[in-house]
């Protein structure tokens, strides 16, 4: 009896531990801070900067046509991926700022022509040099994501 007694404590702790394990390995069901900063990284590889020490500032998971989605709110630190050149630029939609890296020659002289090429429609001002890994700004934003069956996406 005592033999059978301490096999049933044996298995319940051992189905215990594994669904402990099964449930940790889950994580939290929600994309995390790493994946989001690789994403946003990714989507501005053509761009000299990169976001890095990214923190979650809010999350709202839902669903939209039967798939499962999800919004990071986010606060990240924006340095220079390498040395790099930033411009003003005024059109008639707005400001905007470019960030060219020094290699980046020809991009270099469009910049300081574009106020010949679009009958000064364009004007362009420099700001900055900045040495790679330089803080250039802290950036608030929202990244979204969709989940698949190979994760979020």
């Amino acid at each position: 009896m005592i033999k059978t007694f301490n096999m049933k404590i044996s298995t319940r702790v051992l189905l215990t531990l594994l669904t402990g394990a099964i449930f940790a390995s889950c994580g939290s069901g929600t994309p995390s801070e790493k994946l989001a900063q690789d994403k946003i990284n990714d989507l501005n590889s053509k761009i000299p900067i990169e976001y890095t020490e990214l923190k979650k500032t809010n999350g709202i998971k839902g669903e939209i046509e039967g798939k499962e989605v999800y919004e990071m709110h986010y606060t990240a630190k924006v340095i220079a991926r390498e040395d790099l050149e930033t411009f003003q630029r005024f059109r008639p939609a707005g400001v905007d700022t470019m960030f060219i890296a020094k290699s980046d020659t020809s991009m270099l002289k469009k910049a300081a022509t574009m106020k010949d090429r679009y009958m000064g429609m364009v004007d362009v001002k420099p700001l900055s040099s900045f040495k790679k890994g330089d803080y250039l700004f802290t950036r608030n934003g929202i990244i979204n994501f969709v989940k698949t069956e190979n994760g979020w996406r």
